[in-house]
């Protein structure tokens, strides 16, 4: 793993690079993505120093896509180093705010991905990373999912840098309440200085 810090207000604060990708963050998938090892590298890390990790499977409208991350999944799983370290399993991240698939889909694919791990006797809670309003428009997905799991950039919002953990709060607010209802617990998967 890569160690990098970020300055903020005056403070250093450690971070890590989970990525050996090279390019712009904003290149199209083709140009960031050139391996499917990064998980292999990141879970072997893990173990080393102890560190419990969600992981994730990216998901397109292509169907065969997502047969090549569970094939990536078995070899992990068959490994061993998918295993209780992982205590989270994302089935895409912010695919249906990009449209590149409906919740319907989205949903499908994470049931999918569930039934193979319990295949496997692997009980890991499984959900689906989007932004707020993407689970705001499809209650359906709380439904669904093992827990909630947010993208939440107050960044993009245009939030003043003094006011992104309060507007992150607010955002959150009604998406908390609408998962407690439906015995969800909510983790923020992504943010930026909020």
């Amino acid at each position: 793993m890569l160690h990098g810090s970020i300055n903020a207000l005056n403070v250093k604060i450690s971070g890590i690079n989970y990525t050996s990708r090279i390019g712009p963050d904003w290149a199209p998938v083709s140009t960031k993505c050139k391996t499917a090892d990064e998980a292999e590298m990141v879970l072997r890390a893990a173990k080393i120093v102890g560190l419990k990790i969600h992981l994730g499977i990216w998901t397109t409208a292509s169907h065969d896509y997502l047969l090549q991350e569970k094939h990536m999944l078995a070899k992990l799983i068959d490994s061993g180093l998918y295993d209780d370290n992982v205590i989270g399993l994302h089935v895409g991240s912010e695919a249906i705010y990009r449209k590149d698939i409906n919740a319907v889909t989205a949903i499908s694919y994470m049931n999918e991905i569930r039934a193979y791990l319990r295949s496997r006797g692997k009980s890991t809670p499984v959900t689906i990373a989007d932004v707020i309003d993407v689970y705001n428009a499809n209650p359906q997905l709380i439904d669904a999912v093992d827990y909630v799991s947010v993208n939440q950039f107050s960044f993009w919002e245009k939030a003043d840098v003094n006011e992104a953990v309060a507007v992150t709060l607010d955002r959150l607010r009604g998406l908390r309440a609408a998962a407690i209802q439906k015995d969800r617990t909510i983790i923020i998967s992504e943010t930026g200085w909020s």
